[in-house]
């Protein structure tokens, strides 16, 4: 199964979270919405009953009001009629309030209503007349008021278990909710904290071995793996800006081994090249001696070999056969110089044909330069009768060895002395970014130098093995 990628693991935990929330947040806008609907149905009932209420003190009054009428003349009578007229207007209201409507069957409230307009005041009024409308309709308005307020009560008690009920289920429902967030949390940190430090530790592990020897510098000591690959990265930041200054280093003294070359083939040749031909030009001469004639011959072959000895000079400091023929021809070409006296050491080279197309200029460049500091080496100092040169791809990498079965030397005594030779070659098998290992030779005795170069996509034959023996 695929990792998820970081960016969408980073959002997982918020939304899986959010998700019940919001879940927990829609249930309750219901619940809260029911309670509503219940608040509301119990409200009615009470308005419903408060007004029965307001009609049956109405009723009382008007009843009151009627006997202080029948006995009352004068302005007291006038204060009388115009409370009847008030308590009538009350007793007409309460009947004909919205509340009411479903909460009485609709032909006894009409009849309430009809029985309320007989009591309305109007100039023909007969107080006599109202007594008994009002003493029929009070016990009807009582029993109507009993049997609204039963009910009320009733839905007011299921209302009140309801909302129990629905309170009780929203905190079941909540807690379980914030618990399966807590679970899920926890689960999806732990897996979070699991994908992501396998993936951290393996991008540390990469970076150490990366930085397996670090450079000197003021560099934290880590306390996690995120410090530890700061650390890591920091140390090959500074190596690549190392390796850069390197191979700018190593390009500028190229640079300049090309302009010696050219100026010693285009001005020292030229000379030497007009001093032969006025020579030629004077042994024409008739006026020689056999004597002059000699020393004539003597200077043109000396002049031959100060040529041949220039153009090895030229050919050492910038070897035209590396770019024109590739690295095994400018090898052989070397060697046949180098080694060629009755007294030399036999020598073995052995280089896969095509090893140029996976290498570009400045690999071959340096290849070739450290090859050519390991033979002088070896001829200066190991006192061997036989080295031998290998070059082949492993994988991805492409192994060199250099080694003799000379009297070998100790590598770190001559690191500390600053042998130019040996720093040379760390520098540019640094720009190679290779490793180098110093190591005893297969011979009985001697010194064996490896080191492995990377190259991508080289993929060679064992049967294309181009391999070289000195004479």
């Amino acid at each position: 199964m695929r990792s998820i990628p970081l960016k969408y693991q980073v959002i997982l935990v918020p939304m899986m979270l959010i998700v019940p929330i919001l879940f927990v947040i829609l249930l309750t806008m219901s619940y809260l919405q029911d309670i509503d609907q219940q608040n509301d149905t119990v409200r009615e009932w009470a308005s419903a009953t408060d007004q029965l209420h307001i009609g049956i003190a109405a009723i009382h009054s008007l009843q009151e009001t009627s006997n202080l009428l029948q006995d009352s003349q004068g302005q007291d009578a006038e204060e009388l009629l115009f409370d009847y007229v008030e308590q009538s207007r009350l007793l007409i209201g309460s009947l004909k309030h919205p509340s009411l409507t479903g909460k009485i069957e609709e032909k006894t409230l009409s009849e309430l209503q009809a029985s309320t307009e007989k009591v309305k005041y109007h100039d023909d009024l007969e107080i006599s007349q109202i007594t008994p409308v009002l003493a029929t309709l009070l016990p009807r308005m009582e029993y109507f008021y009993r049997s609204l307020q039963a009910q009320k009560r009733s839905i007011y008690i299921d209302s009140n278990e309801d909302i129990n009920r629905i309170t009780s289920q929203l905190a079941t429902v909540s807690i379980s909710v914030l618990g399966l967030c807590v679970l899920i949390g926890v689960i999806l940190s732990a897996w979070i904290k699991k994908s992501t430090t396998r993936r951290l530790q393996s991008l540390t592990t990469s970076a150490h071995t990366l930085c397996n020897q670090p450079i000197s510098g003021n560099i934290r000591k880590p306390r996690d793996e995120l410090d530890e690959l700061a650390s890591c990265l920091s140390v090959i930041s500074q190596r690549q800006l190392n390796l850069l200054a390197t191979e700018k280093l190593l390009e500028g003294a190229e640079e300049e081994r090309r302009r010696i070359a050219m100026d010693i083939h285009d001005q020292f040749l030229s000379d030497v090249a007009n001093i032969a031909r006025r020579l030629d030009d004077i042994s024409q001469s008739k006026d020689l001696s056999d004597g002059d004639k000699k020393e004539i011959n003597r200077t043109r072959t000396e002049l031959a070999e100060l040529t041949t000895h220039l153009r090895g000079i030229i050919d050492d400091v910038h070897p035209s056969a590396l770019s024109i023929l590739g690295l095994e021809a400018a090898l052989r070409s070397f060697l046949q110089r180098k080694v060629s006296a009755g007294n030399a050491p036999d020598y073995y080279l052995s280089i896969e044909t095509g090893i140029d197309e996976y290498l570009n200029e400045n690999q071959r460049l340096n290849i070739y330069r450290i090859i050519l500091e390991l033979v002088s080496n070896i001829l200066r100092h190991a006192h061997c009768s036989r080295f031998e040169i290998n070059l082949h791809p492993i994988k991805n990498m492409l192994v060199l060895t250099v080694e003799d079965n000379g009297i070998g030397f100790d590598i770190e005594q001559a690191l500390k002395k600053g042998q130019h030779g040996l720093l040379n070659i760390n520098q540019r098998a640094l720009s190679l970014q290779a490793s180098v290992e110093w190591t005893a030779s297969r011979f009985s005795s001697g010194s064996c130098f490896k080191m492995n170069i990377p190259v991508e996509n080289i993929e060679m034959k064992e049967t294309g093995k181009i391999a070289v023996h000195g004479i």
